[in-house]
């Protein structure tokens, strides 16, 4: 005589293989009613968005794929996809966009100089600005009466008085 057994799946499972637990859940299918989705790497382990929090943050929901995926190198954690960082990993730092609004782009000094030349590390926040409009390059922000510029794009020059600050460069006839 055959006797069914019956296993109970760990909450984020909607099938599983075995008794689970959080960090290994060991789901078939996951509980999407309940927004469970599998890990990128592990199928068999699903979380949701409040796993995620405590748990993983270097995740973000692929919602087109509709499972959790690594974030990128440069985050600490992020939440819309991989190169969105929340909080940027260390070395990295967070990427402001002129005025003063933060993107979500997390540099380090080599990104910097090979995406946005014309950026520096504030250090007083420890984020990365936009140098003066007339710069190419610039280790400190600068104002239109001194562009604090290292150096100057093509159609500006260095003023001979002040040499940091570069003003336009004027075709006399």
């Amino acid at each position: 005589m055959y006797k069914e057994q019956y296993i109970y799946c760990y909450e984020s499972c909607a099938t599983c293989s075995a008794k689970g637990e959080e960090n290994d859940s060991k789901c078939l299918t996951c509980d999407k009613v309940n927004n469970y989705y599998p890990l990128y790497n592990d199928k068999s382990n699903c979380i949701n968005n409040e796993m995620k929090e405590n748990y993983h943050k270097d995740k973000y929901l692929d919602n087109v794929e509709k499972q959790y995926k690594q974030c990128g190198n440069e985050c600490k954690s992020c939440s819309l996809s991989e190169h969105e960082c929340d909080e940027c990993a260390d070395g990295f730092h967070i990427r402001i966009e002129p005025p003063n609004e933060e993107t979500k782009e997390c540099l380090n000094e080599d990104i910097k100089n090979e995406k946005y030349p014309n950026y520096f590390l504030d250090t007083t926040d420890n984020k990365y600005k936009q140098c003066h409009s007339n710069c190419a390059k610039c280790t400190e922000l600068g104002n239109k009466l001194n562009t604090k510029c290292k150096r100057c794009k093509d159609e500006f020059i260095q003023d001979p008085i002040t040499p940091e600050h570069c003003v336009k460069l004027c075709n006399y006839y």
